[in-house]
């Protein structure tokens, strides 16, 4: 994936990585604890994703955004079933169009979720 185009994270990897997640938790005896997700580029835009499908304690993508419509869709989704995880975006600010789409998800989240600050 180019920076220069933007394709949504595969859908189908999800359930994977949420397998994979399940069966680490178990095998480390780590039931309980908290669940961090980071991920870089097209990864940033997968750990956005994955907070809606898997409770996560928290994320932080880098150097990515996802169309706010997109991650807002998959939001309210979740809305009265689970709460999406807090969340710090590290981006290159020199990069526009990367902060202009952070901007947006930060926006969107603080309607949609609350309690998100600029740090």
């Amino acid at each position: 994936m180019s920076s220069g185009s933007f394709a949504p994270p595969l859908v189908p990897r999800d359930a994977q990585v949420i397998k994979v997640l399940d069966l680490l938790i178990e095998r480390e005896r780590l039931h309980g604890l908290p669940v961090f997700a980071l991920g870089a580029s097209s990864g940033g835009a997968f750990v956005l994703m994955l907070a809606t499908k898997y409770p996560l304690a928290g994320i932080c993508p880098q150097i990515m955004g996802l169309p706010s419509q997109l991650l807002k869709k998959e939001v309210e989704k979740m809305e009265g079933t689970k709460k999406y995880p807090p969340t710090i975006f590290v981006h290159m600010p020199r990069d526009t169009r990367t902060a202009s789409i952070v901007a947006e998800d930060m926006t969107m989240l603080r309607e949609k979720v609350g309690g998100l600050r600029r740090g």
